[in-house]
């Protein structure tokens, strides 16, 4: 990738002009993203690259930089057409193919992602970021045993990314294989001890083994850097009691107005973990109000949709930043 060099000026340089009425040459269209890429100028560069692709549709390049210009806007879903038409133009492209996976598994399409991120396995691999997305790809798609081997794959190649060791700890606590997924979610919090996920995936995996003290610690933990993790607040809520000093009904109702905008199996164990709370501080009228929501909503979901899972997988990989 280029590397930025320290600027002196006041301000950023700019590429040089094309008199007007002369159309850019590729060559210079891709001078002109490249200099906007690295000066973080990504509106710039998206409407720069448009023009690029309107004007020469066979340039790849200017494709890959309309992709990463709408990436790096947080825009992933956008991007999927335009890393299409790269992927077409330059299909010898590890990162195009990387982040044509990534956006694929991050809009529920495991199966797809799979074919791409395989493909940038096949140009580098020893693409760690590649092996991690597609063991996520293929455990949302059931494959567990091809999953594990992914994971394991990529930790041997860089045992130091706490959040392959929190995914691996999912799929084995899906698989009940509840001291292994402990060991993958320790070896997780050594590597990032303020890792709210792996603090309550360790909470789930010592509940399920009867360690129910420990539990409670790293749930608490959890909920500690994370207070409006709710999945959290869930579990603890069904091994513990509220007791005096304890901040977690304050923390629940201060993410009232958001519920409406959570994931419904989300909203349902919000307003269960609400009621708990609220029946241990002795607010019963209000208890059976949140117990009666959480129990609409179940009902709701019970018809038309599936229960989530347990563990909570880390969010995919950010886009590569690569040169273009």
């Amino acid at each position: 990738m280029m590397q930025k060099k320290q600027a002196h000026a006041a301000h950023p340089p700019m590429p040089t002009r094309t008199p007007v009425g002369v159309p850019m040459t590729a060559e210079a269209q891709v001078a002109l993203l490249v200099s906007l890429f690295e000066q973080g100028r990504y509106a710039e560069m998206e409407a720069a690259a448009r023009a690029a692709v309107e004007r020469h549709p066979e340039h790849g390049i200017s494709w890959k930089a309309l992709c990463m210009a709408l990436q790096f806007q947080g825009r992933g879903m956008e991007a999927l057409e335009p890393l299409h038409r790269a992927a077409f133009l330059l299909p010898y492209d590890l990162d195009i193919c990387f982040n044509l996976g990534e956006v694929l598994l991050s809009m529920g399409r495991p199966a797809e992602a799979q074919t791409h991120l395989r493909r940038a396995l096949e140009l580098n691999p020893r693409h760690v970021p590649a092996q991690f997305s597609l063991g996520r790809a293929l455990s949302d798609c059931a494959r567990h045993e091809e999953a594990e081997i992914a994971y394991r794959t990529a930790l041997a190649l860089d045992p130091a990314v706490p959040e392959g060791h929190n995914n691996l700890g999912v799929l084995l606590l899906d698989r009940q294989r509840f001291d292994e997924a402990e060991a993958a979610f320790r070896q997780a919090l050594s590597l990032k001890p303020a890792f709210a996920e792996a603090h309550g995936n360790l909470g789930l995996a010592l509940k399920e083994q009867g360690k129910l003290t420990d539990a409670v610690v790293e749930l608490g933990m959890a909920i500690a850097l994370k207070p409006e993790f709710v999945q959290a607040h869930f579990t603890l809520s069904t091994l513990a009691n509220l007791r005096e000093g304890q901040d977690y009904l304050e923390r629940l109702e201060a993410l009232q107005e958001q519920a409406p905008r959570m994931p419904l199996p989300t909203r349902v164990r919000y307003w269960f973990a609400l009621g708990k709370w609220r029946e241990d501080a002795g607010r019963y009228d209000a208890s059976f109000a949140a117990y009666h929501e959480g129990n609409r909503l179940q009902h709701g979901q019970s018809r038309s949709t599936k229960p989530a899972k347990r563990p909570w997988p880390t969010a995919s990989s950010p886009p590569s930043r690569a040169s273009i």
